[in-house]
């Protein structure tokens, strides 16, 4: 029955066509659909173009891009356009733009160029490795495009080649910019002060004040004039050292403790001999080692000897000897080491002169002038008198 029905529909409809009995507005909506208005209709494509990212026009066309001038603008044919540039290698970072002129739209490809690489040269290079052997081990493909990424680990692989056959002679120079500011001065100075000498003798010879500017020379040289004093003074193992406390920021200050220590009291004494005492601190280096040991002292001996026989006396002997001793003064009281150097035989070497010998000397030095072509120099002998002839 269902059947029966449908048939008896389809042919009302059919006889309705026929008849010409479809309404006109039904016939106007479909007209429309089939012809679309003008509005509608994909703009026409009047010009395309490849332009960089300030605008200037880098190609007019190219076989790259599908889309037609003079047709309607095709939605997928500028995706296949990207696409293809994209495949060129030649451009990155590509997008389609489109600006109505005269006679239809013009559709820019606005692409950034890429930079590719031409050559790699080395400069600065001492063989090993040669200049190509460095090229190589970047790695760096000529006609690629250029990368940061890609030149950085170029870098890296440079950098471990030339350090794998002698890390030590190739190296990096590191530039440090410093802002130092203002430099930080002497806020206080604490003395400590174990010697018997007075505190403002101990303070005048390190010079530093409080509000002056700290630098590590000032207090070297400080605690090195306090060094000096003391050993001066016989106090070979004196020490100063300066501690330094926490940075005041707010006064741009720091607190300084100086530590001075005397330590045991040396006293060197020389029999049989002069010697000033600028030159015994040359000759013996118990005062630039600061330290009394068996060693310094025989060195001290032998020097002592070398000087006396460069004045002439080769028979003087010299020994030494250590003792330790109180001493009582009215500012110190305590044990002294005295150190004793004794001289014997300290006379100039005598010798026999006679005429004959002196003669005889001086006979020979007129022979050696003129063998060595001054015949016009003569020699007269020590005692003042002319040689004879």
């Amino acid at each position: 029955m269902r059947a029966d029905c449908v048939r008896r529909l389809c042919g009302a409809v059919l006889a309705a066509f026929l008849c010409g009995g479809v309404p006109s507005s039904v016939l106007a909506q479909k007209i429309g659909a089939q012809n679309p208005s003008p509005a509608d209709q994909a703009p026409v494509v009047g010009e395309v173009r490849i332009v960089s990212e300030d605008g200037k026009v880098l190609e007019a066309s190219t076989s790259a891009i599908s889309v037609e001038v003079g047709k309607p603008l095709d939605r997928e044919k500028v995706a296949a356009s990207l696409k293809s540039l994209y495949r060129t290698g030649v451009y990155s970072d590509i997008r389609a733009i489109s600006e109505r002129v005269e006679g239809g739209i013009c559709v820019d490809f606005v692409v950034r160029e890429n930079l590719f690489f031409n050559q790699v040269i080395v400069v600065g290079l001492k063989p090993p490795p040669s200049e190509a052997s460095a090229a190589a081990a970047m790695q760096i493909t000529l006609g690629d495009a250029f990368r940061k990424q890609t030149l950085d680990e170029a870098l890296d692989r440079l950098k471990a080649r030339l350090l794998r056959p002698h890390p030590a002679e190739h190296q990096m120079d590191v530039v440090v910019s410093i802002d130092p500011g203002a430099r930080v001065r002497v806020g206080a100075i604490h003395l400590t002060n174990n010697t018997e000498y007075p505190d403002s003798e101990i303070a005048s010879r390190f010079k530093l004040k409080a509000g002056k500017e700290i630098t590590s020379v000032k207090i070297q040289n400080g605690t090195s004039r306090i060094r000096k004093f003391l050993v001066k003074k016989g106090q070979l193992s004196g020490r100063a050292a300066v501690r330094r406390g926490t940075y005041d920021s707010a006064k741009n200050t720091v607190d300084l403790t100086l530590d001075v220590s005397e330590g045991a009291r040396v006293k060197v004494e020389v029999a049989g001999a002069k010697f000033s005492r600028g030159e015994l601190k040359k000759l013996i280096p118990i005062y630039q080692e600061g330290a009394v040991d068996p060693d310094l002292l025989e060195e001290g001996k032998r020097n002592i000897r070398e000087r006396l026989e460069r004045e002439g006396y080769f028979d003087a002997s010299v020994e030494y000897a250590s003792a330790v001793r109180e001493v009582q003064t009215k500012s110190w009281k305590g044990q002294e080491q005295v150190i004793s150097y004794s001289i014997r035989n300290c006379s100039p070497a005598a010798c026999k002169f006679t005429r004959p010998l002196l003669d005889r000397a001086v006979h020979s030095a007129d022979a050696f002038w003129k063998a060595t072509g001054s015949p016009w120099r003569t020699c007269t002998a020590l005692t003042g008198f002319p040689p004879r002839r």
